[in-house]
């Protein structure tokens, strides 16, 4: 079951296990809920492609990972087109 081992279950591995399966999503359930009663659920869909940039900003501002232009780059690509997808800036008339 394990192939590094058994698993050292410290009152921090604990709590953070819980803090990740329950409060974390508990919240992210909570936040889905409310932005589905403001956009539609198609719409609000396509903003879940966002969570890999949300990850790599995230490992560069807490775990101090490097910024490479590449990475900027493929963020920039990918939330462009979120914001296409999701009619950002189109003018209705």
């Amino acid at each position: 079951l394990f192939p590094q081992g058994r698993p050292l279950w410290s009152p921090a591995a604990v709590g953070a296990a819980l803090w990740n399966g329950a409060v974390a999503s508990a919240l992210a359930f909570l936040l889905w809920n409310h932005i589905l009663t403001r956009m539609e659920a198609g719409k609000a869909s396509v903003a879940i492609m966002a969570v890999p940039a949300v990850g790599v900003l995230a490992c560069v501002l807490v775990l101090g990972e490097p910024m490479t232009w590449p990475i900027a780059l493929g963020m920039t690509v990918l939330l462009a087109g979120i914001l296409i997808v999701l009619g950002v800036g189109e003018r209705r008339g």
